[in-house]
């Protein structure tokens, strides 16, 4: 974005070059008053600094910065490039402008290019704070004051984190059984600064009553129940709050239980939560299907020595439980056989497959050796 002005007199020209940064509108952009819950909360916004024309050719006389008044001049000087005695570099102050921004407590930024005879200029930033947070009201809100980390007086003004502030406060809630919960924040400005409101909608608290497991015989309750996440007893426990995807979630530390009993079709069918008059009942069905144990075991490929001697070293044994770290503990022992035969982990590779026979409950084990050339290392 480019304009051209007058200068203190009619015949000396500037050049501006706007850059806007991510904040409220120092003017226009939220109400005048007090603080309440209906005022609007801007979204932040960012304009292309634009095409540069050309401007006056010269020495930098003299950098100055304009509407500071409580950012140090020292950051701001701490991220330029361009310096006095210089000749005026556009892309350097196009630059400049982008890292006054990032510095994010400005919401407007804006070089001014000015002539200043014979043969010099001066660079002029000016700038427009961000305002401060003068003050934050929660309404609503049904949680003890220390749950809670609200924004803070003095803070500068960051709709985004106002806003995550509200989410977290809505999470809160859900939490500690308010499954409804929203929260919204309004701001409004005060004087120089910005008055924050929380606004909280809880809706009604719906607690666990009764939590049951069915269907599982081969795994116990108490062993699944271990391995829920109930944040404290505040979740997906009796007397806490419901959270469906966080219990789903911990159903695949369920299932690392059923393999290691043998259950490889285990079928763990999403909670069902049903409202009555005492609280939340929630059930979780299992399907655990058919106990596999090991079939076949085969052994074949690049083999150092007798096949019995390396089906001896692999313990896991035809008709036992299938347990998928079992197996990896065995195909361990035929690496260490394989380092003893003098072959080491980097020229061999062991590869296992299985055969799934679902109506039969077992699982045919194939352990292929592979010798490793030196190519296939590189």
């Amino acid at each position: 974005m480019l304009s051209m002005r007058p200068g203190p007199h009619a015949c000396l020209l500037c050049v501006v070059l706007f850059g806007c940064g991510a904040a409220i509108p120092s003017s226009a952009g939220l109400p005048e008053g007090s603080a309440s819950c209906s005022g609007g909360l801007r979204t932040a916004q960012r304009v292309d600094i634009g095409d540069l024309a050309p401007v006056p050719d010269g020495v930098v006389s003299r950098v100055a910065l304009r509407g500071l008044r409580t950012v140090s001049e020292e950051l701001v000087r701490s991220v330029l490039g361009e310096r006095e005695g210089r000749p005026i570099d556009l892309d350097g102050v196009r630059q400049d402008l982008v890292a006054i921004l990032a510095l994010e407590v400005f919401e407007d930024v804006r070089a001014i290019v000015e002539p200043d005879p014979p043969a010099s200029v001066s660079l002029i930033y000016e700038l427009v704070e961000r305002p401060l947070v003068s003050g934050v009201v929660v309404r609503g809100s049904v949680l003890p004051e220390h749950v809670f980390e609200r924004p803070r007086a003095g803070e500068v003004y960051e709709p985004e984190a106002i806003h995550r502030a509200a989410q977290r406060l809505a999470i809160q809630h859900r939490l500690r059984g308010y499954d409804r919960a929203v929260a919204r924040a309004h701001a409004q400005r005060r004087g120089n600064g910005v008055e924050v409101c929380l606004d909280v909608r809880p809706g009604p608290r719906r607690l666990i009553a009764s939590f049951t497991i069915e269907g599982n015989e081969q795994v116990t309750g108490d062993e699944l129940r271990e391995r829920i996440r109930t944040h404290g007893g505040r979740v997906n426990t009796i007397g806490g709050a419901y959270q469906p995807q966080t219990l789903i979630d911990d159903q695949t530390s369920w299932m690392l239980l059923f393999y290691e009993r043998g259950l490889l079709t285990a079928h763990v069918h999403d909670p069902e939560a049903e409202m009555r008059s005492d609280g939340l009942h929630v059930r979780v069905r299992i399907e655990e299907g058919p106990r596999f144990r090991l079939g076949r075991v085969s052994i074949e490929g690049d083999l150092r020595a007798d096949r019995a001697r390396y089906e001896a070293a692999f313990f896991p044994r035809s008709g036992e439980i299938f347990v998928r770290s079992r197996v990896a503990e065995g195909v361990a022992a035929l690496y260490a056989l394989e380092e003893e035969l003098g072959r080491g982990r980097d020229a061999v590779e062991i590869r296992p497959t299985t055969d799934m026979r679902v109506d039969e409950g077992i699982i045919h084990l194939t352990l292929e050796v592979h010798a490793v050339s030196a190519s296939e290392v590189e």
